[in-house]
């Protein structure tokens, strides 16, 4: 299933980036949201340049945006009402 589980502990984050990480970046990443959720973590990881920079991270049903396309379109959003 995607997103679940993979067992008791292990938890797939799926990150998507506007460049690829770095194997170190990759690293750091997986040990900060393993202290911080407390389980394992397996990253799966994607480009996407329309994100025009930062990360977008999905681990199950939690969501962490901090990408500038996001940040864009609420501006527009606020711009326009």
């Amino acid at each position: 299933m995607k997103g679940k589980a993979i067992d008791s502990e292990t938890i797939k984050a799926h990150v998507v980036t506007a460049v690829a990480l770095l194997p170190k970046e990759k690293l750091l990443l997986k040990q900060i949201l393993e202290e911080k959720s407390g389980s394992t973590i397996v990253l799966k990881t994607k480009v996407d340049a329309s994100l025009i920079a930062g990360l977008y991270v999905r681990i199950e049903d939690k969501v962490f945006d901090a990408t500038i396309k996001s940040r864009l379109e609420r501006l527009k959003e606020k711009l326009l009402t």
